[in-house]
């Protein structure tokens, strides 16, 4: 298994996954919004079955007040880093020529903005609503190379960013943390460990291609 980012929690979640695993953990630092990194770790790939397209940055502010830096570095990470890491990966899986009966299995996590909207979310949401397009089209593209292409679509899941007063600098008020499970069918938040199963899922299920799964406690429904 090879974790690939730019974050030093991957370190923490290498120490996470070998705790519940002998499979053996390798970390790649990198920039994962350049071409040339995606470039440089597909040359040394020989064998991929799964990748999951998960890093991503969030801001939050009225379209008319965005910066063109920070514009830039959303749509750049979200939706840019997702097109070369499967454009590159890809061509890996290709390479491999895979039978019907052992299919390569690509995951994009996009998210629920990406579908509804919301007030302050603009490039965020245009972001996360081209990861899902990229997902469909991608999906009949790789198809007969059988590789399947899938997206997980999270509503609010519970990290430092949504746990209210943590040290995290974008992380949401008390306020806005209440108004959002109360928006909530299900009146609380997602784990990781529910997104990770979701992609256990779409990983294993040979027959599961162009698969879009909301993970959001109904929020998607009102």
């Amino acid at each position: 298994m090879l974790l690939v980012g730019r974050s030093d929690t991957l370190n923490q979640a290498s120490e996470a996954i070998s705790k519940d695993t002998t499979t053996e953990v390798k970390l790649c630092m990198g920039n994962v919004e350049e071409r040339s990194f995606w470039n440089d770790l597909g040359r040394d790939m020989r064998e991929v079955d799964v990748l999951v397209n998960a890093a991503g940055v969030a801001h939050s502010s009225l379209l008319v007040t965005t910066t063109p830096i920070m514009a830039e570095q959303v749509i750049q990470t979200n939706l840019m880093g997702t097109i070369w890491g499967c454009q590159i990966i890809a061509k890996a899986m290709i390479r491999q020529r895979r039978e019907p009966s052992n299919t390569a299995c690509i995951i994009n996590v996009a998210s629920l903005l990406g579908v509804k909207g919301g007030r302050g979310s603009t490039v965020y949401a245009a972001s996360k609503a081209g990861v899902l397009g990229l997902t469909r089209s991608l999906a009949a593209e790789l198809g007969p190379s059988n590789i399947r292409v899938n997206a997980i679509v999270p509503g609010y899941v519970e990290t430092s960013m949504t746990e209210a007063n943590s040290n995290h600098t974008k992380a949401m008020t008390q306020e806005a943390r209440s108004a959002a499970l109360q928006s909530i069918p299900q009146e609380r938040f997602g784990t990781p460990e529910e997104i990770a199963d979701a992609a256990m899922f779409l990983a294993t299920n040979a027959y599961a291609s162009n698969c879009v799964l909301n993970l959001d406690g109904g929020l998607s429904a009102v």
